[in-house]
């Protein structure tokens, strides 16, 4: 990309124009890897368990039980599973309990 400005010059004699330009040179990226260093490895997701360490801390964190509240829910998930009735979010807590 290439963009500038110029305004002429009042002289006498000559006519000159003064300005400014700037080039802007960027490649494209070939494939996916052009978008990682190479050799560095970056952590994933989270894991279910980490997902069940933040439920059951902020469980203890309100006085809940922690632990074994987490597990009474993914019983109580696991026994009467969410249908279509409770869309979205039901389909995500189904996931993460069970």
């Amino acid at each position: 990309m290439i963009f500038g400005i110029g305004t002429p010059l009042q002289l006498d004699q000559e006519s000159v124009i003064v300005g400014a330009f700037a080039k802007l040179i960027y490649t494209l990226p070939q494939n996916s890897t052009d978008y990682t260093e190479p050799g560095v490895q970056y952590k994933g997701a989270n894991s279910r368990w980490n997902i069940y360490k933040i439920l059951q801390n902020f469980g203890n964190s309100y006085g809940l039980g922690g632990k074994p509240c987490l597990l009474r829910a993914i019983c109580e998930i696991a026994a009467a599973p969410f249908d279509l009735r409770h869309g979205l979010f039901g389909q995500i807590i189904q996931s993460l309990l069970t």
